[in-house]
């Protein structure tokens, strides 16, 4: 079953970062993901101790169960901060360059670094979002 995403190594998550799309499907990825986002806050706001429950539950009987809690927010914030970022068209001054032109290389260059510096920063947009809703159950679960 999980041989096919062992052949994937992440081409399916390069393929929507690095690849350019249409403002339609940004608008859709941000509202799919801020809506799941949005379901994993009042979840988490309206039963905290049943988390806190939940959680001290799946804690004794795997770290991955505990990891995949953790990914559904983190991923969602993921994706909709980089589509958030990604709808202002990129405008690249070498983009006309010819691949066989003596720029070619610092076109591709330029054009990586911005998507790396593009989901390094939804990277951290989502492990602050993680992290605030970790505290946020913490918090409210100790206070009842």
């Amino acid at each position: 079953m999980y041989e096919r995403f062992k052949d994937d190594q992440g081409q399916a998550f390069s393929e929507f970062t690095d690849g350019d799309h249409t403002r339609r499907t940004y608008l859709i990825v941000i509202s799919v993901a801020l809506a799941v986002n949005l379901l994993a806050w009042v979840v988490a706001i309206i039963t905290p101790e049943s988390i806190a429950e939940w959680v001290g539950f799946v804690a004794d009987i795997s770290d991955k169960v505990k990891a995949w809690l953790l990914a559904v927010p983190f991923w969602s914030t993921f994706f909709a901060a980089y589509a958030a970022l990604r709808l202002p068209r990129y405008a690249n001054p070498t983009a006309c360059l010819d691949d066989d032109d003596i720029m070619a290389s610092y076109r591709d260059t330029e054009k990586s670094n911005y998507i790396r510096n593009r989901v390094l920063f939804a990277l951290g947009i989502a492990a602050v979002n993680t992290i605030a809703l970790v505290f946020v159950v913490i918090w409210l679960g100790e206070g009842t």
